[in-house]
């Protein structure tokens, strides 16, 4: 700091006055004081080098252990995951046998069914179909993880909406609902994987269809933004509560307005999300209470799709 002119010059000598130790013995003074310095600093340094040393390998300890649990965990997890999957695969066949033996009852192609039986029959197909559509949600899930590509392809946007709207309305309970559907600035077609982004469209507008009362309306817009398609389903349905909007795509998630009302897996929109993502895009979600809820899907046009999920398993 003296050297620098950041501080004023004090020398050693006015802390021992020449005329108390007029034999020169200051000198001696000033050179322990500063030996002293030297070997305290020296000390102190060696000290917490010694200190950072010991907590660095403390750190690679801690850093090893972690590493060997979250291999342990990513082992779990795929194990866990192979496991769903034989499940699900395993559930989804005698469920679809079970769901064609309910439809033949319920055609009298067993014998004319009295009110009572046809009222428990129809009540067990509603349960099987929940059922299946449970085991198709995980195991979607699960092989669209354990695919490494896309299948890509040209996909007519116009078409595919139509096509999703259709099988989506198909679902839908019986409700008045004015369904408006807009194409005319979508893009003719985009590259992606044609299964998975019907699969897309489908949840959003089941899911609009579901939740908008008799009366309420649905719209399904699709539009070239830059270099990117975008797709809003809005409804005038029941909303989302705010609180419950950063969770509202998380795996087996269900909003607590729905829970108890409306049958559902908790998987949809976790497979939304996974599907728009690996094609490098993005889903989001606008909603308030009664008021409605509209969800935006964004997708590059031409642009190759990232890379696969390193996630194994659920």
């Amino acid at each position: 700091a003296e050297y620098a002119g950041a501080a004023p010059h004090h020398p050693f000598g006015d802390l021992f006055p020449r005329h108390v130790h007029s034999d020169g013995r200051y000198l001696l003074v000033l050179y322990f004081v500063f030996a002293s310095s030297i070997l305290f600093t020296t000390h102190i340094a060696s000290n917490i080098s010694e200190r950072l040393a010991e907590r660095e390998e403390e750190l690679r300890a801690k850093s090893r252990q972690l590493e060997a649990a979250l291999a342990e965990l990513r082992e779990k997890d795929r194990l866990k995951s192979e496991y769903v999957r034989v499940v699900a695969h395993d559930m989804k066949s005698p469920l679809a046998s079970a769901l064609s033996l309910i439809s033949v009852l319920l055609g009298g192609y067993a014998g004319p069914l009295e009110p009572k039986a046809r009222e428990v029959v129809e009540r067990m197909g509603r349960k099987l179909e929940y059922l299946h559509h449970y085991a198709k949600d995980l195991l979607d899930l699960s092989r669209m993880r354990s695919a490494r590509f896309l299948s890509l392809q040209p996909v007519e946007i116009a078409p595919l909406v139509e096509e999703a709207l259709a099988l989506a309305a198909a679902k839908k309970e019986d409700k008045r609902i004015n369904i408006v559907v807009d194409t005319s600035t979508a893009p003719k077609e985009i590259t992606a994987d044609r299964e998975q982004l019907l699969h897309v469209l489908i949840n959003l507008v089941a899911n609009a269809l579901k939740y908008t009362p008799d009366g309420g309306a649905v719209t399904i817009r699709a539009a070239t933004e830059a270099d990117r398609l975008r797709i809003d389903v809005s409804d005038t349905g029941i909303g989302i509560p705010p609180d419950e909007l950063p969770r509202i795509f998380d795996e087996f998630y269900r909003g607590r307005n729905v829970a108890k009302t409306t049958k559902g897996t908790g998987l949809g929109l976790a497979l939304v999300k996974e599907m728009v993502e690996r094609h490098g895009g993005s889903v989001s979600v606008e909603s308030r209470p009664h008021q409605g809820t509209r969800f935006t899907v964004k997708m590059p046009l031409r642009q190759e799709p990232l890379a696969p999920d390193r996630r194994d398993g659920l």
